[in-house]
């Protein structure tokens, strides 16, 4: 009875959950919206403006960020030159089975 009393007389809280999934980062990017994916550019755009003339580039990714670009480009490419149908390879022929004389599956 005293449990019953002390549980009934509990004060609740209710509080906002944190959200822990990652944002936009948690989905695909092709999921996202426009917006994200504009802000999730890694392409280093630049826009100087000066004596009321707007300049807009991009900026050089670094040699090393090159070099892996193109070592995945590279390896890619090489991976789809050696891949070929599996139609063709040889499976074991299984003997049938046989019970009390007769053949079974």
């Amino acid at each position: 009875q005293q449990k019953l009393n002390k549980i009934s007389q509990a004060q609740h809280k209710f509080a906002e959950l944190e959200d822990t999934s990652g944002g936009k980062q948690a989905r695909k990017k092709s999921k996202q919206s426009l917006e994200a994916r504009l802000d999730s550019e890694e392409v280093a755009e630049v826009k100087a403006t000066e004596t009321g003339h707007t300049f807009t580039f991009t900026m050089d990714k670094p040699k090393q960020v090159k070099r892996r670009e193109e070592e995945a480009a590279r390896h890619l490419a090489e991976r789809k030159e050696i891949r070929r149908s599996a139609k063709h390879l040889k499976k074991d022929k299984i003997p049938p089975k046989f019970w009390m004389g007769k053949r079974v599956r």
